[in-house]
């Protein structure tokens, strides 16, 4: 995981997603963040494994996420929050 040294790793999953398991999605945030990355962990309140509920929230905080990697503009509010990753996802 050095390649992720200096990166910033920002992930989005619903914690009642039965095809993969948001612990693994946090058990690598916390492998990547002792590589050296700067990783969000953002726990989405519903949506499956698709985000097809509450789609318009998990496109738009995908979007802005995407937007702030690119330094176009600031982070959402969650995915700050989810900065101070500590093997626990912020809510959204």
């Amino acid at each position: 995981m050095s390649h992720l040294q200096g990166r910033t790793v920002v992930a989005l999953h619903d914690e009642a997603d039965r095809v993969t398991r948001a612990q693994d999605t946090w058990s690598y945030l916390t492998r990547a963040q002792g590589a050296g990355a700067r990783v969000a962990g953002i726990s989405m309140r519903r949506g499956g494994h698709a985000m097809i509920q509450e789609a318009r929230l998990w496109h738009r905080t995908a979007a802005e996420a995407t937007t702030a990697l690119l330094g176009i503009t600031p982070f959402p509010a969650a995915v700050e929050e989810g900065f101070a990753w500590n093997g626990v996802p912020s809510r959204l």
